[in-house]
């Protein structure tokens, strides 16, 4: 996009109502919202940023990854950005040479959304250009744990990462990702006490993550310092798949 038509998006938090276009189908349930904005130079590294971050409880958005031949690609992509809660740009040199990243970032800047520039070569510019670039010198890992530190201190999405992560410690693949997620929960200052709460009342119901002892000590001690009952034996797993009367 060109600095003329740049100027014709909208002030940032004023974007014009659009017709709904629907919910994108490629967001995880219960996962924060990443859109990856990037070129095909860096399709790896989107790809690469966008597992790792599946750990955090963040579900991305990577158009290479995501959108199939068959597709209507720019619906998706539409959907995708008018869902986000957050935006990645991964600048690159070329980042400026593609058609569609600039109208992604003017979205992004127009819904008011957290943006997280990554330094991979070039520096922001435009109307991002007074934001601080992440530099991305490390590997996935070490960039993922750079945006969920964005993610958990800005106001813009504190709240949604807290109750993201409160939801999927229970529904985590395994009992790494669970322990994994609840050390992330309890690095953020100040989580409500309702968040535990949910925590507390969902994992009993997982046997494979009360059967390891390593995750429900844990466990205990985050729920202990918030002032909740740990889980114990007392809670007896429950089959998830079982019908419960009411």
């Amino acid at each position: 996009m060109s600095p003329s038509s740049l100027a014709l998006i909208p002030s940032r938090g004023r974007c014009p109502d659009t017709p709904s276009i629907g919910e994108s189908k490629y967001w995880l349930t219960d996962h924060l919202r990443v859109f990856i904005s990037h070129v095909h130079t860096a399709k790896t590294s989107a790809h690469n940023l966008r597992e790792v971050l599946k750990r955090y409880g963040i579900s991305s958005f990577v158009a290479h990854d995501d959108i199939k031949v068959s597709a209507k690609w720019r619906d998706e992509i539409l959907r995708s950005l008018h869902s986000m809660d957050a935006f990645v740009a991964i600048i690159t040199k070329d980042f400026s040479q593609s058609n569609w990243t600039d109208q992604e970032v003017g979205i992004a800047v127009c819904r008011d959304v957290l943006i997280i520039p990554l330094d991979k070569g070039a520096a922001p510019y435009g109307f991002i250009g007074e934001l601080q670039a992440e530099k991305t010198g490390g590997d996935a890992v070490e960039v993922a744990e750079k945006v969920f530190t964005a993610i958990k201190d800005s106001p813009k999405t504190r709240d949604r990462i807290i109750e993201c992560l409160s939801k999927t410690i229970a529904a985590s693949a395994d009992s790494t990702f669970a322990s994994f997620r609840v050390d992330k929960l309890a690095s953020i200052e100040n989580v409500p006490r309702d968040a535990w709460e949910t925590v507390r009342q969902n994992v009993p119901a997982y046997p494979a993550l009360m059967g390891d002892k390593s995750f429900v000590d844990k466990l205990n001690k985050a729920l202990v310092l918030a002032g909740i009952a740990p889980v114990g034996d007392h809670d007896e797993p429950v089959n998830i798949d079982d019908e419960i009367p009411f």
